[in-house]
């Protein structure tokens, strides 16, 4: 029962990071092709106007990797209810992965029909 748990914590942490790559991967893509008001966390936003946009998401994606090792030590401490926490965060950020494709998508389509009205 406990390396059964064991094994569910590190596939939500694996998703966990696989969700931060895929949101720093989306972010970038939506604030290159638009603007920084694009970013709709406040906190963000700041780190990318004053490191630029790539070395503000670097940092805020190395605060998750310690966030990962820190969740690493909670789970010998509290094992069932860092699982939860997990569960929480991969959903919240599914959901704004999806939002950010979502975004880029609007993006690039007003993009190429702009381009398309530039050369009719």
């Amino acid at each position: 029962m406990i390396l059964r748990s064991y094994f569910i914590f590190l596939i939500l942490e694996f998703i966990f990071l696989i969700m931060n790559i895929l949101d720093a991967c989306t972010t970038y893509l939506v604030v290159t092709n638009s603007s920084l008001r694009s970013e709709k966390n406040p906190l963000a936003r700041f780190f990318f106007k004053k490191l630029g946009l790539l070395k503000g998401i670097l940092l805020l994606k190395s605060c998750s990797i310690l966030l990962i090792i820190f969740m690493f030590i909670c789970y010998k401490l509290i094992k069932s209810d860092i699982n939860l926490i997990l569960i929480i965060a991969n959903f919240v950020y599914l959901i704004i992965v999806l939002n950010n494709y979502h975004s880029y998508r609007k993006i690039k389509k007003r993009m190429e029909i702009n381009q398309f009205s530039i050369n009719s």
